[in-house]
């Protein structure tokens, strides 16, 4: 559109609108929006333009706004109040200024996140930059799927707030549940309450407890769950495992075959957070316990933190083992030094029937096995790789 038809355009487009079919509007939104970004109007006649494009956000018809919205979307120089209102618009309008409108702030996708649909909150969550307040009210208000994409956008600034954020709303979703756990930087009690949902999830499938019945389903999503979290265990040291003590006692999960499990893997930091919390002790005092007492006095701590005679011998010859293997005077591993703990518990109670001993064998047993398995299929597949190679 020249100079000279510019004015034309402007000062004759609201007295033939009214009457003009749609096709024809939309050409005119059209080319009044372009001749506004690229053509050298004076002050007045860009009012005037600014006036007339303002009042075609308003149009009955989608396609002629969809035409302004086109016109309009890429340019650093659209009018602002024309952009917010087409952001307003429906979703296919809203789409195009969210996502192409360099003049769009986050402050207006914040509002549009809070009232808009989920599948602009999903273009939203995958813009080329999420800002903290965005990436906070996508996981406030957003969808699973915005969830989902927000958690996937590796420009988006996914604040420690977010994750609970995400955890606390989506925990139930598979697939959000899955993104969240594949994220390096989740904390570990945001990551237990993720794996507790699964394992509820699991739990109560209902194809599950039809195979097996409810309670094997039960008992199998706790087994999996406690093999879960003594893997967390490997990533969480110092004060965070305080906080997953807290938690896990909480939530009644915080069961003698877990501290069990965990005292197999090594897992001392966490024993010690354990028997500091189960004392009202300093976990300063337990740590220096853990790493210089001999077996009897730690027989004598274990058995103060109310752990019966069997868990408090068991407790304590892993913790001896791993001291050992710490200090550099042992190479054993989990499968080793499991197999000497169940090899003693066995030599202990050799004739004598208690169910709690037979538990606790059971669980050393399976611990056992569980690493040998995990071993055997370390070894196959070095051996595959090497003839691969």
């Amino acid at each position: 559109m020249s100079q000279s038809e510019t004015p034309i355009v402007v000062h004759r487009f609201l007295h033939w609108k009214e009457k003009a079919d749609v096709a024809k509007r939309a050409a005119a939104a059209s080319a009044l929006a372009r001749a506004y970004l690229f053509s050298d109007m004076g002050f007045e006649e860009r009012c005037a333009a600014e006036a007339a494009l303002t009042e075609l956000t308003d149009d009955p018809s989608p396609r002629v706004r969809m035409a302004l919205a086109e016109a309009l979307a890429t340019s650093p120089r659209a009018p602002e109040q024309i952009l917010i209102a087409l952001l307003g618009d429906r979703f296919d309008i809203a789409a195009l200024i969210a996502v192409r409108s360099p003049r769009i702030r986050e402050t207006d996708l914040i509002d549009r996140v809070r009232y808009g649909d989920q599948r602009l909150q999903v273009l939203i969550a995958e813009r080329s930059e999420v800002g903290r307040m965005l990436a906070l009210a996508l996981a406030r208000y957003g969808g699973p799927d915005a969830a989902y994409a927000l958690i996937g956008n590796p420009n988006a600034r996914v604040c420690q707030e977010c994750r609970k954020l995400l955890v606390e709303r989506f925990g139930d979703d598979p697939n959000v549940r899955s993104a969240l756990l594949d994220l390096t930087t989740l904390e570990p009690l945001l990551r237990y309450r993720l794996l507790d949902a699964a394992s509820n999830a699991l739990s109560n499938t209902p194809f599950v407890r039809a195979v097996i019945g409810a309670d094997r389903a039960t008992d199998t999503a706790e087994a999996s769950l406690q093999r879960s979290l003594v893997q967390l265990l490997d990533h969480v040291h110092g004060v965070a495992c305080e906080g997953l003590v807290d938690a896990l006692r909480e939530d009644g999960r915080l069961t003698t075959a877990l501290i069990l499990r965990s005292a197999c893997h090594g897992h001392l930091d966490f024993i010690s957070a354990v028997v500091a919390d189960l004392t009202n002790g300093a976990r300063t005092a337990v740590i220096d316990a853990f790493a210089s007492a001999r077996e009897s006095q730690l027989h004598a701590l274990l058995s103060k933190a109310q752990f019966n005679q069997q868990v408090a011998t068991v407790l304590a010859s892993a913790i001896c083992a791993w001291r050992a293997v710490g200090q550099g005077r042992s190479s054993a591993g989990v499968q080793e030094i499991t197999y000497a703990i169940l090899q003693g518990v066995a030599e202990e109670v050799s004739g004598v029937h208690d169910p709690a001993n037979d538990d606790i064998e059971g669980l050393l047993r399976a611990i056992y096995l569980d690493e040998m398995r995990k071993n055997a299929r370390s070894h196959a597949r070095a051996v595959a790789n090497t003839v691969a190679a």
